[in-house]
């Protein structure tokens, strides 16, 4: 403080500061009323030169001199909280505090903008008009469509209707074909029935086929070429296409009936082939291939039943004991032999037992055989010669032999009249052996299809069974067979020969409760129909294709030169299901789990590409969109190249039931 020459220099008497601290620290200015902290000459009520920390600011009226808070500068302020009576001028835009690429942005006149992230998302224009994006505002009449929780809305053409939210299973990319699935879900629609995929071209038409997959895409193709040589080859799979290493003649000579079968020994890795040869007095054979890339290397072969003629040859392998079972017909009568195998790329075989008669000497036309992966038993299914009786018995290993079970036989009206009208096969999640089979000229069963399990006990087979499908056309169904996946999903499959119309490939999806099959809502349906595919043999791949195979021998109509035996990749359950479910098409891009818009009757997709205009199009069993005509397939009419409006809600994956031909 400045010496006090006396008491007058405190009391305002107009002649000059009348209290000053340190010079600028504090200055009291009573002739102007004003008060200086860091100024000897204060301009204002109270004038500030410096920082100054202040809680709150109330401003009752007038204007804040200057464009910033900060001596007039250019420099910034911050304000705790702030109330004004007036207007607020802002040159460009309010930025969000800490995050500085989120802002109000006054961008144009008469506009007001939304961003995010560094990029304009909505505006407000001078007449009112909405923009996305930017100056984007659609065009007259279109209407803002969701993008959901993780996309921005569009402006899409308005509808009676048109669009509806689901959940994506798997990625879905705008403008595919989507459909529901059992757990309510859309899925992009798979390929149902894939093109053929040419094994061997140019032969002459046999049922001498067999197909087993070995794992890491690929399978191995056996057939009876022209020549009545037995060839098998490696194919690799690769989304919906298969391609083909060469050939290897696995035998010379004439092959009788259908008398061949395929196994995997998954242990060792090795292929085995058997077959009845007619060229050297129906001896049946054995033989042992191993697999490098799509080069299969043959052993010596093995010649069964003691050199005697043997029938209808047919194998299973067992992994667990890792011994190959195989069983035939000789004299009428069910024989079977069992073998080792030399192990990984070693192709010789050691047979453990050879011409093995049932107890009874059961009479056998021919049979099928499972392996139970859960009772560690093979489980056999074999036709009575004499009156088409089916008869099931388990095998175990006893020793270095195999002991059968207790024989079970069905009764009169369980009988199937062929080879082909009964299939095998383990299920998982039930852990059981599933049968079905086609009673024809039954009198109790006739024209029906009847499925069920075998449950073991040892070797004593309690068999379960019950009808899930019937109608006259049922005798016009052949080659069925039974595959399941490693969830338990079911497909059963067989050949339509109607013999005035183009055979067909049709199926049941199901799975097992319990004991019982039950047939989904897609029972009996058309697979594939047109040239004739025929002697149908079905597998499943693995969980990582997820997909049946279908081998068969396919007659083009245009000679043999473009006929011959092709395999063609069938949808998984879940595909099959989906595609039946069509709903609509896709409006967005999203991932597995997020939520996804679908265009759904009543609306326009507008993520096509290429459409003719004004063409009708159809939903192929490729799962993609095209102008070929399929019955009950139209899903809409292209309005522009890249517009294709709904006008249907459903479509069929192809005819169902009775004489659906």
């Amino acid at each position: 403080m400045t010496r006090a020459r006396d008491l007058g220099d405190f009391i305002a008497d107009g002649a000059a500061a009348e209290l000053v601290v340190d010079t600028t620290t504090l200055v009291v200015d009573s002739t102007n009323n004003r008060v200086g902290i860091g100024t000897a000459s204060p301009s204002q009520a109270l004038e500030v030169t410096g920082t100054a920390k202040l809680a709150t600011v109330d401003i009752d009226a007038g204007a804040i001199d200057g464009t910033a808070i900060g001596a007039n500068s250019a420099s910034t302020g911050a304000f705790s909280t702030g109330s004004f009576t007036g207007d607020v001028s802002i040159a460009d835009k309010i930025v969000h505090t800490g995050d500085t690429n989120t802002a109000i942005r006054f961008s144009d006149a008469d506009t007001v903008a939304i961003e995010t992230a560094g990029s304009e998302r909505f505006r407000v224009a001078s007449a009112g008009q909405l923009g996305i994006g930017g100056a984007n505002y659609g065009t007259s009449g279109q209407v803002l469509t969701s993008g959901g929780s993780s996309a921005a809305p569009t402006w899409v053409d308005a509808s009676g209707g048109g669009s509806a939210q689901f959940t994506a299973t798997g990625s879905i990319t705008a403008g595919d074909p989507v459909g529901i699935t059992t757990s309510g879900t859309v899925k992009k629609l798979n390929p149902i029935f894939g093109a053929n995929q040419n094994a061997a071209l140019d032969v002459d038409q046999t049922n001498y086929m067999g197909v087993v997959y070995i794992g890491s895409n690929k399978i191995v193709v056996y057939y009876r070429d022209s020549s009545t040589e037995l060839r098998a080859k490696v194919g690799t799979i690769s989304g919906n296409s298969i391609s083909y290493g060469s050939s290897v003649q696995v035998n010379a000579g004439a092959v009788r009936g259908d008398q061949i079968d395929i196994a995997y020994a998954s242990n060792s890795g090795n292929v085995i082939f058997t077959w009845s040869d007619d060229g050297s007095n129906d001896k049946a054979y054995v033989r042992i291939g191993s697999i490098s890339g799509t080069t299969i290397t043959l052993g010596s072969s093995q010649v069964l039943a003691s050199n005697a003629a043997a029938f209808n040859p047919k194998l299973v392998w067992d992994p667990d004991a890792q011994r190959g079972f195989v069983c035939y017909r000789e004299s009428n009568a069910f024989q079977y032999s069992t073998f080792t195998l030399g192990g990984t790329g070693n192709r010789t075989i050691t047979l453990l037992q050879d011409s093995q008669a049932l107890d009874g000497n059961e009479y056998m036309r021919d049979a099928k055989l499972v392996y139970d992966t859960t009772a560690d038993k093979i489980v056999c299914c074999f036709r009575d010669s004499q009156n088409n009786k089916l008869k099931y018995v388990a095998f175990e290993v006893s020793g270095s032999n195999y002991a059968q079970g207790t024989l079970l036989v069905a009764s009169t009206d369980e009988s199937a009249g062929a080879e082909h009208l009964y299939s095998l096969a383990f299920i998982p999640g039930i852990n059981k052996v599933g049968f079905v089979y086609s009673a024809q000229n039954s009198s109790a069963y006739d024209q029906t299809f009847r499925a069920g399990t075998l449950s073991l006990s040892g070797t004593t087979i309690t068999k379960t069974e019950g009808e899930i499908l019937s109608h006259s056309n049922i005798n016009d169904y052949n080659y069925i067979e039974l595959r399941s996946d490693g969830s338990g999903n079911c497909l059963i499959a067989y050949d339509d020969d109607d013999s005035t119309l183009p055979d067909k490939i049709r199926a049941i999806v199901g799975t097992y409760s319990g004991n019982t099959f039950v047939p989904n809502v897609l029972s009996d349906f058309t697979i594939s129909s047109g040239p004739n595919f025929a002697y149908p043999h079905f597998i499943y791949t693995d969980s990582t294709i997820d997909k049946f195979l279908m081998l068969s021998y396919f007659n083009s109509g245009g000679g043999s030169s473009t006929s011959g035996y092709v395999c063609n990749l069938i949808g998984s359950v879940d595909d099959l299901i989906s595609f039946n479910n069509w709903i609509g098409l896709s409006v967005d891009s999203v991932s597995n789990g997020a939520t996804v818009n679908v265009t759904v009757q009543g609306g326009i997709n507008e993520s096509q590409s290429s459409l003719t205009v004004g063409a009708k199009q159809y939903l192929q069993n490729d799962a993609t969109i095209s102008t070929t005509l399929v019955d009950d397939r139209l899903i809409g009419i292209s309005t522009a190249a890249t517009k294709l409006f709904l006008t249907n809600g459903t479509t069929s994956i192809g005819p169902t039931g009775y004489n659906a031909n």
